[in-house]
């Protein structure tokens, strides 16, 4: 996530003007949660450390329901019961998805350890 941009400035700019925050599909789908900070070390690291060849995937939290997120930012501005607003998943195939990852750290040969998950 980042602050200036990105899924999460939308849920605050919807919450904001008091409209229900739109998530696809179920409040249930989990999203692997980073920031981008960490983001850009891991890539950092991959770049300088890693084998040729090397796959990774960050993520600082497994997998955190979109309907939690939804609903604290609805809280946040003013609305506690305000349920998110579904939307179907063939609006954006990427977020459709429940994909988890686990809480491994970095290996090794990226000489970090930490919250970042690689895999």
């Amino acid at each position: 996530y980042e602050a200036e941009g990105g899924v999460f400035h939308r849920f605050a700019r919807e919450a904001r003007a008091g409209e229900a925050v739109r998530i696809v599909e179920s409040e249930a789908v989990r999203w692997p949660l980073v920031h981008s900070e960490d983001l850009a070390t891991l890539y950092a690291l991959a770049l300088e450390r890693a084998p040729a060849g090397s796959s990774y995937i960050g993520a600082s939290i497994e997998g955190f329901a979109v309907g939690r997120i939804a609903r604290a930012f609805a809280r946040r501005f003013g609305k506690p019961d305000q349920a998110p607003r579904i939307v179907s998943p063939d609006a954006i195939a990427a977020f459709r998805t429940d994909p988890t990852m686990n809480a491994a750290s970095c290996p090794a040969a990226l000489g970090k350890s930490g919250p970042l998950v690689l895999g």
